[in-house]
């Protein structure tokens, strides 16, 4: 499909592979889009800076970007940089569009095939020509109301939210500031409620217009505004203001406290500089409220991805109900749009389109069309999208391998790092759900070909290793695909997140014939290395301590979540394993004590002290922990055997007691990521069976699942007796 990005502070429209359904939303055929004259015009602006400029307007960006480059090295600050500025192959853009509903997910029963949608999202509705949304931000579109209507959705959601806030009342004075697309919306809505409504603008032709077709006062910015709304008030005040201005300087909104009544309502939906002095609002005691986005439901996962709706009676106007609404305002000719819009660009020429935005009295929306760019067939069929502007070939005796699912770990840490071997790895083939962070990778780290469907790859008889980088839930599901399709395997940890799962995957890896590698990063380091050269060969038994100060992550995030399975399952994994690797014993029992959560702050996995017993009468504890301090080192291992310890700092340095240590310092965390590549290609080429014996992985799963379980299962029982007093 085609879809318009942002790539070097140049739109440019790209051949990218189509997107996949999934179960919580539809697949839309996309026939038109909006382009958003303040938010997206904003972001190309910003593109087109230099990185000194935007480095000194973010100094807390700036000084991210400086830690990746202290602690990362320069290739993956170069590849950051190239992601962030969408040098390799461009970001995403749009939105707000509307279309046709090709397919339908299985938990989805509100759609059908063939119905006109209007869908929002910045991750889903993109200026692209198929677009995969989460029900929740679909809305069908009612009869009478055109495609190229509906594809505002999500802008006229975010004016509708902003007046909701507000709260009019007929016959109240209100200031709408700013007259662009959002004002304009407003005005006509807040009319619609029976205000009297005031408008604010520098633009004469925003002016003209507004005034035209909603016959209200209007006031230049340039002018003495307070003054003159005093006037048109009849010295009263307005009751509210609503901003949608988007400006640095903090004087428009101290003027706009100036204009307003003693207890006034003062309403920000645009952006403004922040700098509010006490005297403009104390002595009135204004209200000052804030309106987010769609509203109720935005940024909150559960109900855009998962589908969660809140009830009616308690949440009357959610982000899809006010998508809703404001369509069926369309509807009823209480809101009109189509006086702000022009002819559709064709997606080929969306750069034309976004300079006609940044033009003298340019208009104060676009709309992208994609009639031509679809494909002959209903349902898009363009999985997969070729990188033509690869350079490199590959070397003899390189691994071809394929990595499935762009996330983060896999993008700022094992492409940068299989980057660095040439001559041991190449990349074949980037798979994601969206085709543009598919092709982005691809673009970015050369791949062959980016797609959207992982069968491609697993068809590809030249794939010979796949790098399973998705969320945890999905990880054994694919890693048993694929070792059915005779690949190799390295998938990140967790390898399962249940006893299911994991007996099946277990009879994958022993059926396959094929290697085996979980992420298990830190046996594989310098400083793991060095303590196993010590403690192989001891007289007793060992006792190992493990502190992880863990930080902490808020219950809703995925991690927690179904997908993720929890912390310990997700990243205690890492610890158990070590454990393993340097005791070389097996495991025959666990016990679990934890910290009992107050106020639903901490989970109760969240921090635990877990003591595990081996056969040989070693000892290993690990406390995991997210209460600690973040001016605490993150990770400490203890290691104390024959009258000697080893302290392990963070990855950072090794310290012997009563014992010779080979003297190892990094200025950052070394954890074997590194040397885990390296390892993971001896094994393939020349290794005989597993690194990790299949038992062993499979123990390891076992206590994070007993850890799990016995947490869960103490929390419960301690919930229960309380409700029971």
């Amino acid at each position: 499909m085609k879809q318009a990005v942002l790539s070097k502070g140049n739109i440019v429209t790209r051949d990218v592979a189509d997107p996949t359904l999934d179960s919580n939303g539809v697949l839309v055929k996309v026939e038109y889009s909006c382009i958003s004259v303040g938010t997206e015009m904003s972001a190309v602006k910003n593109a087109k800076k230099s990185l000194i400029k935007r480095a000194l307007e973010n100094p807390k960006q700036a000084r991210m970007a400086l830690d990746i480059l202290l602690q990362r090295g320069v290739g993956v600050f170069r590849s950051t940089v190239k992601k962030v500025t969408g040098e390799a192959f461009g970001n995403a853009l749009g939105y707000s569009a509307a279309g046709t509903i090709i397919a339908v997910g299985e938990n989805v029963s509100e759609f059908k095939v063939g119905q006109a949608v209007a869908i929002a999202g910045n991750k889903y509705a993109s200026h692209a020509g198929y677009s995969y949304t989460p029900k929740n931000l679909t809305v069908a579109i009612p009869d009478g109301v055109s495609l190229e209507e509906a594809s505002t959705v999500a802008i006229g959601s975010i004016a509708l939210q902003g007046v909701r806030v507000l709260s009019p009342e007929i016959g109240e004075n209100v200031v709408v500031m700013g007259l662009g697309l959002i004002g304009q919306l407003a005005v006509q809505m807040l009319v619609a409620s029976g205000c009297r409504v005031i408008g604010i603008d520098i633009n004469d032709k925003r002016m003209q217009i507004v005034k035209e077709k909603n016959n209200i006062d209007v006031i230049n910015g340039k002018e003495d505004i307070v003054s003159k709304v005093m006037m048109y008030t009849g010295g009263k005040g307005a009751d509210a203001v609503l901003f949608t201005a988007a400006t640095k300087s903090s004087e428009p909104m101290s003027k706009c406290f100036q204009m307003l009544r003693r207890k006034g309502r003062f309403i920000l939906l645009g952006t403004s500089g922040m700098e509010i002095n006490r005297a403009d609002i104390y002595a009135k005691e204004l209200e000052f409220k804030i309106a987010t986005s769609y509203g109720p439901g935005r940024y909150d996962s559960r109900y855009e991805e998962e589908g969660m709706d809140y009830p009616i009676d308690y949440v009357r106007w959610t982000e899809n109900r006010n998508m809703q609404c404001y369509l069926d305002m369309i509807k009823e000719g209480r809101i009109s749009i189509k006086h702000l819009f022009g002819e559709p660009y064709p997606v080929e020429r969306a750069n034309t389109a976004y300079q006609a935005l940044n033009a003298p009295n340019a208009p104060m929306l676009a709309i992208l069309s994609y009639h031509e760019s679809h494909s002959k067939n209903d349902y898009p069929t363009d999985k997969i999208v070729m990188n033509y502007s690869k350079k490199k070939k590959r070397n003899e005796g390189a691994i071809s391998y394929a990595v499935i699912g762009a996330g983060s770990f896999v993008t700022s840490m094992h492409l940068p790092n299989l980057k660095q071997y040439p001559n041991k790895f190449y990349l074949k083939a980037v798979m994601s759900r969206t085709g543009i962070s598919a092709a982005s990778l691809a673009a970015q780290y050369n791949a062959e070909y980016a797609t959207t469907n992982m069968q491609h790859i697993l068809d590809d008889p030249d794939v010979q290793l796949v790098i399973i980088s998705t969320r945890h839930n999905l990880h054994a599901q694919i890693a048993i695909q694929a070792l059915r399709a005779g690949k190799h395997v390295f998938v990140e940890k967790p390898p399962a997140l249940n006893e299911q799962e994991l007996m099946e995957l277990t009879k994958a890896i022993k059926d396959s014939g094929k290697r085996f590698f979980v992420g298990y990063n830190r046996r594989y380091s310098k400083y793991a290395e060095e303590i196993k050269r010590h403690v192989r060969n001891r007289s007793g038994s060992l006792f190992l301590e493990y502190n992880m100060n863990a930080g902490y992550i808020a219950p809703d995030h995925w991690v927690h979540g179904k997908e993720g399975g929890g912390r310990i399952v997700g990243e205690g994994c890492h610890i158990i394993d070590l454990f393993s690797y340097l005791i070389e014993s097996k495991p025959i029992s666990t016990s679990v004590n934890y910290l009992l959560p107050s106020r639903g702050y901490y989970k109760a996995e969240d921090n635990v002290s877990v003591t595990i017993t081996y056969e040989d009468g070693s000892i290993a504890v690990l406390n995991y922990f997210a209460n600690g301090s973040k001016n605490c080192p993150k990770e400490m291992l203890y290691a104390a055997f024959d009258g000697k310890k080893i302290t392990l700092n963070n990855y950072e340095s090794i310290v012997g007691e009563n014992i010779r240590i080979k003297k190892i310092k990094t200025s950052s965390p070394s954890k074997g990521q590194k040397e885990e590549i390296l390892a993971l290609y001896e094994n393939i080429m020349h290794g005989d069976g597993l690194i990790i014996p299949v038992e062993e992985l499979e123990t390891t799963s076992r206590i994070t699942f007993e850890i799990n379980e016995a947490v869960h299962t103490a929390y419960k029982r301690i919930c229960t007796s309380k409700k029971l007093e």
